[in-house]
């Protein structure tokens, strides 16, 4: 199962087309949320690779990201994804 550390270890792998892994993984969470159609389970399933520490750190930071965007999340929904795992 992978950790916090494991996430922040992210950030010092190099992507193309963003700063760092790390912001790219968070992107690719947020556009699934976006999606809707399915999305939520795609989130879960990606949040059950990850221990509960990495998993709320991950929700907390998909929340403050749409927060900071303006964008509309449902943080019940969100966060009802970790009472899942």
């Amino acid at each position: 199962m992978k950790t916090l550390q494991d996430l922040e270890k992210m950030k010092d792998v190099s992507n193309k087309y963003f700063v760092n892994q790390y912001e790219y993984y968070f992107e690719c969470l947020k556009d699934r949320y976006r999606a809707k159609q399915g999305g939520l389970d795609m989130i879960k399933n990606e949040l059950s690779k990850w221990d509960k520490e990495a998993q709320l750190y991950m929700i907390n930071k998909l929340v403050d990201d749409f927060s900071r965007s303006g964008m509309y999340c449902d943080e019940k929904e969100l966060f009802g994804l970790l009472n899942e795992n």
